[in-house]
């Protein structure tokens, strides 16, 4: 294949990644905030404020929140400017995982075996990158705006392996005309590594990550003593993240040491989201305050039970990836209660047989290999003895570039070269129809809010965000009635009844709301949310001294709210 027509078939995929995939997204550009958008961007000030996003660009995931305090600059809260972003980053991602398959599948035939008069070397690079960009397992990362985390550290982390492969390349074709094209390009990877780690603190494993792709993509699994004196070239790589790991790992809020969010790890009372209530009457009632409940403090043993819990998380991880079906937004996936437990250890023992097997194939299958190993390191931070969220769709987003090239070097090994273009084609063609399904969900908040409902009804926090989503429109009395069947689900949660109150407040039922902000503040006494809105509704039923108890109750929490409640007996 002549230079020129390879530059001709470079720039053809390029655009059509780029095209395919701005198609693809463009009608998500509206998805409303979600979950932790609230803290880490629209109420967070370091988001809003350039100046301090640049003093705090060193602290914990800061480029990220330098990013968002962009978005703000030039367009405050309005999501489409952070959405837009969100998808350029994913389609830059895509171009970088074509350039990182090429060398993938460079041994390829330059004779056409797929499509008449396109080689191999063009055909496969394509269809990987392709794989990645159309994925509907993508949607979460790319949709949910927060992730841009996600995907940001993810495009750095491919950056560095791009850098290193071409500082690789570039040692090996060495010449007086390229003198220092090996250093830059290798001090080039050594950046892109430390702006991943200033993204996201799972950026740490670029080293391992580097040396799989050395290894099996690079150099085919083979693993001669000249390649163990190329290991000293990760020797930077390495002191990079043991810094970032002193300096940030294990420091995050999400790590869940103090016991104020111990209550996320706590297992939800054992009660029927569909349990019915008498309209007006709590599940709760004052006098069940006092009675002993579960204690809001994580387990001893939380490390065992998330690393347990993640040995069967992991292969429906692969599932997903396989067969990307039953999708939601917010798992709510609970912790196993015994880490020993027969189906936990099965579990486990088969990721070792996995593993076991990639390694034997390293040198018949590098590349499925590869994606194999890819999987299991990428995701070793976020589902090992890390306590967080235990299931999330937008994990996936780094493993995929082990996927895309896995399934594409299957489909390479097919006898009937015609026939297997024809079902790699079907696949892309599946995933593509399947995100746009997913987007068309995630474009419209309550058929996404219901459909992570139907599917989850167990986490409460599903149910939440269906009341959210019919607030926004306006449909307080469809609100009221997704925050009832709240409750149950985890009764002594405190902000669905605050909700509840705002609900039915919002639709003139003043005194049922203040039952409901009364429970919800004998359940958090220090939540002020609901010592101010039990206050607002005691105004408008002109009960002057329970809104004078609110307000000093608020100036004792020394909360902001207390001024506005203030104001608000000024304008009764």
């Amino acid at each position: 294949m002549s230079h020129r027509l390879g530059r001709l078939y470079s720039s053809l995929t390029i655009v059509l990644l780029i095209v395919f995939g701005a198609l693809l997204y463009s009608g998500t550009l509206h998805v409303p905030w979600l979950f932790d958008d609230t803290q880490n961007i629209t109420e967070n000030p370091i988001a809003h404020d350039l100046t301090k996003a640049v003093a705090g660009l060193f602290s914990v995931r800061g480029l990220a929140y330098l990013s968002f305090a962009l978005n703000y600059h030039f367009g405050a809260l309005d999501v489409t400017g952070y959405h837009l972003v969100n998808i350029t980053v994913h389609l830059l991602a895509a171009c970088m995982v074509w350039l990182l398959a090429k060398r993938a599948f460079a041994n390829g035939q330059e004779q056409s075996r797929f499509l008449l008069s396109v080689p191999d070397s063009v055909i496969l690079p394509a269809a990987a990158a392709f794989i990645f960009l159309v994925h509907p397992i993508q949607t979460q990362a790319v949709n949910y705006i927060v992730q841009r985390m996600t995907i940001l550290s993810s495009l750095f982390i491919l950056v560095a392996l791009y850098a290193y492969c071409r500082a690789r390349e570039s040692r090996a074709t060495f010449s007086e005309a390229g003198l220092y094209a090996p250093t830059i390009w290798f001090v080039l990877s050594l950046i892109a590594m430390v702006l991943a780690c200033m993204t996201k603190q799972n950026a740490v494993l670029i080293p391992a990550e580097i040396f799989l792709f050395d290894w099996l993509v690079l150099s085919r699994g083979r693993f001669s003593a000249h390649d163990c004196r190329r290991l000293v070239y990760l020797v930077p790589f390495v002191l990079i993240s043991v810094l970032f790991i002193y300096l940030h790992v294990g420091k995050d809020e999400l790590v869940l040491k103090e016991a104020g969010r111990a209550e996320y790890w706590v297992r939800a009372e054992a009660a029927s989201a569909t349990q019915k209530l008498v309209p007006g009457q709590p599940p709760l009632k004052p006098a069940d305050l006092a009675k002993p409940k579960r204690a809001e403090t994580p387990p001893e043993n939380l490390q065992s039970l998330y690393l347990a819990t993640e040995m069967t998380v992991l292969w429906k991880y692969l599932r997903l990836l396989v067969l990307p079906y039953g999708q939601v937004f917010d798992y709510g996936y609970p912790l196993v209660s015994d880490p020993v437990a027969l189906p936990n250890v099965a579990a486990g023992a088969g990721h070792l047989l996995l593993i076991a097997l990639a390694l034997l194939l390293a040198r018949r299958r590098p590349l499925l290999s590869f994606g194999i190993l890819w999987f299991y390191v990428s995701l070793s931070v976020e589902s090992s003895i890390i306590p967080l969220d235990a299931m999330v769709e937008h994990r996936l987003y780094t493993p995929m570039l082990g996927f895309a090239v896995a399934v594409t070097d299957l489909f390479r090994w097919f006898s009937g070269k015609r026939v297997a273009l024809v079902l790699l084609c079907i696949v892309i063609a599946g995933y593509a129809f399947a995100t746009v399904k997913r987007n068309l969900l995630w474009s419209d908040p309550i058929a996404f809010a219901l459909d992570g409902r139907d599917k989850a009804p167990h986490n409460q926090r599903n149910h939440l965000t269906l009341a959210t989503a019919y607030a926004d429109a306006g449909r307080w009395g469809d609100a009221e009635n997704a925050l009832r069947k709240a409750i149950p689900v985890r009764p002594y949660h405190y902000v669905p009844y605050d909700n509840l109150g705002v609900a039915l407040a919002q639709q003139g039922k003043y005194n049922e709301a203040r039952t409901w902000f009364s429970l919800a503040s004998l359940l958090s006494p220090d939540y002020p949310n609901s010592v101010y809105n039990y206050g607002y509704v005691s105004l408008r039923l002109g009960d002057t001294a329970a809104a004078t108890r609110s307000l000093e109750r608020l100036r004792e929490l020394q909360s902001p709210l207390a001024t506005q409640l203030g104001a608000q007996f000024m304008g009764k």
